[in-house]
């Protein structure tokens, strides 16, 4: 069975260290990429390309959708998994515009082992509250567009 190649972005060693150390127990999980940033990673795909792409939330705000975009415009196939251990909540509906398949508040080791897996597999995964904020964003959507002629045509006729 050939092991899924994972790249880790993330600002801060300590974290960044102990995801690569809870993956290395993985016996079909393989660390290819470990990087301070976005621009750090992409300068070290000239090696080997990851399958699934681990990243901090905060460095998808603080760097933009860029490197996201720039990612998905030159490697299609790569998932991209978004974490964050803080509070904060990003804009999760954007960055699945850009193709984040996965949204993982606070988190551990199982939640981001099952999101790479899923993700891997063409799926999405969001853990926590993430299913709901896109729930939210949903309704709210839909109560804001304004009805087609023939939607209100349909309404009028009841």
């Amino acid at each position: 069975m050939q092991k899924i190649k994972l790249a880790v972005i993330d600002e801060h060693e300590l974290t960044r260290k102990a995801i690569v150390q809870s993956i290395k127990s993985e016996e079909n999980l393989e660390v290819t990429h470990e990087a301070q940033n976005g621009l750090q990673f992409i300068e070290q795909l000239k090696t080997i390309l990851p399958d699934i792409i681990l990243m901090e939330a905060k460095m998808v705000i603080t760097e933009g959708l860029d490197i996201i975009d720039h990612l998905n415009k030159s490697f299609p196939n790569l998932g991209i998994v978004v974490y964050t251990q803080d509070e904060i909540v990003p804009d999760f509906v954007e960055m699945n515009i850009h193709r984040v398949r996965s949204f993982i508040e606070k988190a551990n080791d199982e939640e981001l082992l099952k999101a790479v897996r899923i993700v891997h597999a063409g799926g999405v995964y969001m853990a926590g509250n993430i299913d709901l904020i896109f729930k939210e964003y949903l309704t709210r959507l839909n109560k804001r567009l304004p009805l087609s002629d023939k939607e209100q045509s349909a309404t009028r006729d009841t």
